[in-house]
């Protein structure tokens, strides 16, 4: 798994809820 202190986990974690975010939008939008 990957760690809380791993700067490349954050940074992951960060572009997965924005592409949620997006697609989430995205879809209420349509």
């Amino acid at each position: 798994m990957i760690a809380q202190n791993d700067p490349y986990g954050v940074a992951l974690i960060g572009i997965i809820t924005f592409y949620i975010r997006t697609i989430s939008l995205k879809t209420t939008h349509l």
